[in-house]
């Protein structure tokens, strides 16, 4: 941790959360239609998953083949692409088939919490109290869910899922400044170790 660019010693005031996040929106996935190129040229495309949650038509990028120039057109129906329609059939030097690439949706996240320093965290929101943690030049260890440390529950997680992040965040002049911290963890023997 830096203050003012230099390594920060002193006592800090941080809180902590295991978050994990889900997007329930999905991107549509497509490619040249069957027999493409037809005479080095792209004449058709075909949806192979329509994704979700699109509320406009996304761009769809045509590249590789060894040609250049061929464009497509996503067309939508309940939020999901269900056909895509050429706007130019390319160059006509395409050897090959050229990958397809539909832009993703915006994205629809949500958060589940399975654990917080105070046990007050809920959807990826801020625990209400902070653990006091000393910083020597810059760098900290805190053991998450040790019950010696004021304001610090047991952490009953005993294997995060996959895909779980470490939420930190830091008490500052009163406010909280959430930092940039979020890191993932890998299973280790009888211990969480971050990445």
């Amino acid at each position: 941790m830096t203050d003012n660019g230099t390594n920060f010693t002193g006592a800090g005031q941080f809180k902590f959360a295991l978050v994990i996040s889900s997007n329930a929106n999905q991107t549509a996935t497509a490619a040249v239609g069957a027999g493409q190129p037809s005479f080095d040229y792209i004449t058709s495309y075909q949806v192979i998953g329509g994704g979700s949650g699109y509320v406009t038509a996304p761009a769809v990028t045509v590249t590789g083949g060894g040609g250049a120039g061929a464009t497509a057109v996503a067309h939508l129906t309940g939020g999901s692409v269900t056909s895509i329609t050429v706007g130019n059939t390319g160059n006509g030097s395409y050897t090959s088939a050229p990958t397809v690439l539909v832009a993703p949706p915006p994205a629809n996240v949500s958060y589940t919490t399975y654990w917080s320093n105070d046990n007050t965290s809920n959807a990826d929101s801020e625990p209400a109290n902070a653990v006091g943690v000393s910083v020597t030049n810059g760098l900290f260890t805190v053991v998450l869910g040790d019950t010696a440390q004021p304001n610090m529950t047991a952490n009953g997680v005993d294997r995060p899922p996959k895909n779980a992040m470490l939420n930190q965040r830091v008490n500052e002049l009163g406010g909280t400044l959430r930092t940039s911290v979020r890191q993932g963890f890998a299973r280790a023997s009888f211990a969480l170790k971050t990445l």
